[in-house]
């Protein structure tokens, strides 16, 4: 997912009204958003584990919120712990920056069922575009061009590999 960019919100409801937006993510990723956010005249408010705690993103933010102590998926990854801390906070709008959650159509689907503004795209967007099978199919059913391929289980490939048009790509259909 691109990074929060002006051009990236223009379409987005309400985005003059926001007055807080939390980043969901850490590191370079976050201070990058952090800034943007600040260029909007906006405040940003991330979340961080305990270890994060003197990291530049944590000491950049307008507001830091702590995650507590644990593995990935005791602090970044607990989307119900960010959506808490979110409503908390009073935020406007999530940024996941990109990996971790900017990914993940369940907590895409929880920031709207809390309504909180999820910046990126709908949880059926990223449902669909996770499985590229399916996103090949739809892009077709759209009318879009796509490139030759074949959906095929690994062994089929390995044993139709003399009849396979080279050169090949393989890649998974969630990866």
């Amino acid at each position: 997912m691109p990074f929060l960019k002006r051009e990236n919100l223009a379409g987005m409801k309400n985005i003059k009204e926001f007055q807080k937006i939390l980043v969901a993510n850490r590191g370079e990723i976050a201070c990058r958003v952090i800034r943007t956010i600040r260029d909007l005249g906006k405040l940003a408010v991330v979340i961080h584990s305990e270890d994060d705690r003197p990291l530049p993103f944590v000491v950049e933010a307008d507001e830091a919120y702590s995650l507590g102590t644990g593995s990935l998926s005791e602090t970044y990854l607990d989307s119900q712990k960010i959506v808490d801390i979110a409503r908390a906070a009073h935020v406007d709008a999530i940024h996941p920056g990109y990996g971790f959650l900017a990914e993940n159509a369940s907590f895409a689907n929880l920031c709207r069922k809390n309504r909180i503004t999820f910046i990126g795209p709908d949880p059926e967007v990223i449902d669909l575009m996770g499985n590229k099978s399916n996103a090949r199919d739809r892009a077709k059913e759209l009318g879009l061009p796509v490139l030759q391929g074949l959906v095929e289980d690994l062994d089929t490939l390995i044993r139709n590999k003399d009849t396979l048009p080279y050169p090949l790509l393989i890649k998974p259909s969630a990866g």
